[in-house]
């Protein structure tokens, strides 16, 4: 059995095919003792809100190790609920992901004792489920609390086809550091008591005043804890709350009419209908806002926002299981280059290429040595300097090269799940090597 989970920012869940064995189980965990705790429990050891900052190298130890914490513990619910034990697994991420957060994810499974089966783009997975028993094409807006990710994608004939993705690092916990913020200026807060702890304390009393807001459309109160030793309270209005929001939403709005102008519609029946996924979709006040601005229907759906994704995943993973993938779901990647000696961005594969796909290009040494060494980047700006680093690709020559003289083909791959491997091909001894993409310093 392979079962689909949703590694959330805030709250993550399991399911097997058409049924979800949890509820919303709290991402959040406790370092000291190395087990998932309730959200809104805060001490100096517990970690939250970092699936954002998932990479591989030391600099993602916290996220990879509390990612296999909350995995384990999905896994482990399932034995208690069904008796069964989990040990295969799909995993669901933001369609934004890089390689290295990809490959993070991968090893926060392996981390958790459990054999990972595939990684799903999470907007991909959400348009499973809204569009299992109703066809259509849809815009899944997709805003959690860490990661935002818009899709097109086109269920009308029969098959799950993405037509465009894209994604930021922007989500709830931006517009409740901005609700903060606002609060604290008001307070007029000294700094010496704006430590660590206090941060996560008065981030979670602010995050309760939010959602008092969202399910009112009333004033709430937001007052400073009473121990700290500094009194303040503001209040926070429906007004203040959405001015806010849409400060802090607004390049979500503008990366969807993005996608959404490349795309010429035939008739009304051709236009998407929108999709919310992700708890900060939730508030009323931001669905009818983006709503209004992209100028699209709301597809209605009967699920709540917070388990959408976890549903699909779930879906993905069954059909997975019953060998029904390669067939029903086509995926997407970004675009994909190498920079070339004066930094400008050489593209290997084109945005929203259908996945898995390879390509390759013919590159050589510029100067006299025994390796060949490139940077790999994603995004669609000319210089790559503006892009997503991704990692350097070494590839060894059998002796030293003079300039111009070291041809080698290099095959760029990406798998369904979004993951790159590259091959290295020697023009004249038809030699290959399988090459590391190594994530570190960039080289110049």
């Amino acid at each position: 059995m392979i079962y689909g989970i949703d590694l959330g920012t805030t709250n993550s869940l399991i399911g097997y095919g058409d049924q979800l064995i949890t509820g919303l189980v709290s991402s959040s965990v406790d370092l000291a003792t190395k087990k998932q705790v309730p959200r809104g429990y805060v001490t100096d050891t517990v970690e939250s809100s970092y699936k954002a900052n998932m990479t591989t190298g030391t600099s993602g130890d916290i996220p990879r190790l509390a990612s296999s914490i909350i995995l384990r513990t999905l896994a482990d619910k399932v034995y208690e609920k069904t008796g069964k034990v989990c040990q295969d697994v799909v995993v669901s991420v933001p369609a934004k992901f890089s390689n290295t957060q990809r490959e993070a994810v991968k090893q926060a499974v392996e981390m958790a004792n459990l054999n990972l089966k595939g990684l799903v783009n999470e907007p991909t997975a959400a348009a499973l489920y809204v569009c299992k028993e109703r066809k259509g094409r849809v815009l899944v807006f997709d805003l959690g609390g860490g990661t935002f990710d818009v899709t097109l994608l086109d269920s009308r004939f029969g098959t799950y086809m993405v037509e465009a993705t894209e994604g930021l690092i922007l989500a709830g916990d931006d517009f409740d550091k901005a609700l903060l913020d606002y609060a604290l200026s008001k307070i007029k807060l000294p700094i010496r008591f704006k430590t660590p702890l206090n941060i996560k304390v008065m981030q979670n009393a602010m995050r309760l005043v939010k959602e008092s807001i969202q399910r009112s459309n009333a004033p709430a109160l937001f007052t400073l804890p009473t121990d700290m030793g500094f009194k303040g309270e503001v209040e926070i209005t429906p007004d203040i709350y959405c001015k806010i929001m849409m400060e802090v939403f607004a390049p979500t709005v503008k990366l969807a009419q993005r996608i959404l102008s490349t795309y010429t519609y035939i008739g009304e029946e051709d236009a998407p209908s929108l999709v919310f996924v992700g708890g900060s979709t939730i508030c009323p006040f931001l669905r009818a806002w983006v709503s209004q601005e992209l100028g699209l229907p709301q597809f209605a759906s009967a699920d709540d926002a917070d388990f959408t994704v976890a549903r699909g995943v779930s879906i993905y993973a069954k059909m997975l299981e019953d060998g029904e993938i390669e067939t029903q779901v086509d995926d997407v990647t970004s675009r994909i280059s190498i920079e070339d000696s004066n930094g400008w961005a050489i593209q290997v594969i084109d945005k929203n290429t259908v996945i898995p796909y390879s390509a390759s290009i013919m590159v050589c040494n510029d100067r006299k040595s025994d390796v060949l060494e490139l940077n790999l980047y994603s995004g669609d700006d000319t210089l790559c300097s503006r892009n997503e680093y991704l990692g350097t690709l070494t590839y060894k020559y059998p002796q030293v090269m003079e300039p111009g003289e070291g041809y080698v083909d290099v095959a760029v791959n990406v798998d369904r799940n979004g993951l790159i491997s590259i091959v290295g091909t020697d023009l004249l001894t038809q030699e290959q090597q399988q090459i590391k993409l190594e994530r570190g310093v960039r080289l110049c």
